[in-house]
């Protein structure tokens, strides 16, 4: 029942079912399906005591593994995610991959490639091309992603999603566009962006996120910052990003639609419904 409530977008009632065998088959699995629907209604605390729970049932559960690492991502405790599955014997493709694109995220990108270099599955290989994205091989990229198979999906899962087309063309986009410019953080924020636009958000966040800081009028890291967080869900921060885009440059309207999703994922529809109007009048004039 569990299962069905989460396809059908109704959380609450999915953790009330997952709760309820939780209590009367307390397993590895439960415990995992239980974190995985916290997860997926954005209770990051919750999801994150369930997967726990999972690992005590079984240590080596490779799901729950990657549901606690994941949530510790989102939180942008990388540290902990890293130690994880540092610690574990990861010969599951999934938690190589997870490991890899932790190690990604804070740009170390050759323990990324060592980690994945031989593997052939299609997140593996998905994957290897951000990497060369990421290190500047811009001519390599379509090579890459001329191997890696489109699949398109609706399923409600936190582990991680087979490639769309669209996310494909997001990475083989962001080379083209990365050969026309020769500033190293502008293809960083190319990066990040392409990254949020292939479903690597919480990768790119602490990218783009140093970007910004390093660079403090760097309006488009704003931006881009802004919306990994509104990707993962984190509008509070995202609406925080988004202020200071707004700030650096008043009259750029891709900062006020993205601020105004901030405050739509606040449940402010008022304000969002206000910085709407200001992206359409801005982008009309």
């Amino acid at each position: 029942m569990g299962n069905r409530y989460l396809a059908e977008r109704n959380d609450r009632q999915a953790i009330i079912e997952y709760k309820k065998g939780a209590f009367l088959y307390p397993t590895a699995d439960i415990y995992f399906a239980l974190g995985q629907a916290y997860f997926l209604n954005q209770s990051l605390s919750r999801a994150e005591s369930n997967f726990k729970k999972a690992l005590i049932k079984d240590a080596d559960h490779a799901k729950a593994i990657f549901g606690l690492a994941e949530t510790y991502f989102y939180q942008e405790k990388y540290s902990q995610a890293l130690t994880l599955i540092e610690n574990k014997n990861i010969d599951d493709p999934l938690l190589k991959v997870e490991l890899a694109r932790i190690y990604l995220s804070q740009e170390e990108d050759e323990k990324a490639e060592k980690l994945i270099e031989d593997k052939t599955d299609n997140l593996a290989k998905f994957l290897q091309a951000k990497i060369l994205l990421f290190q500047e091989q811009y001519n390599d990229v379509p090579d890459k992603l001329s191997q890696v198979e489109a699949k398109e999906g609706n399923e409600r899962t936190i582990i991680l999603k087979e490639p769309t087309l669209s996310e494909i063309k997001a990475i083989e986009d962001a080379a083209n566009q990365s050969l026309k410019t020769a500033n190293s953080e502008t293809r960083k924020v190319i990066f990040g962006e392409a990254l949020n636009q292939s479903g690597d958000a919480a990768v790119a966040l602490p990218i783009l996120k140093k970007v910004a800081e390093k660079n403090a009028t760097y309006r488009d890291a704003y931006i881009f910052w802004g919306h990994s967080y509104i990707l993962i869900k984190n509008f509070e921060a995202a609406k925080e990003t988004l202020l200071k885009a707004v700030d650096l440059d008043p009259i750029y309207y891709p900062s006020w639609l993205y601020l105004g999703q901030a405050y739509e994922g606040l449940k402010n529809p008022e304000v969002a419904n206000n910085c709407y109007e200001k992206a359409k009048e801005l982008k009309e004039k």
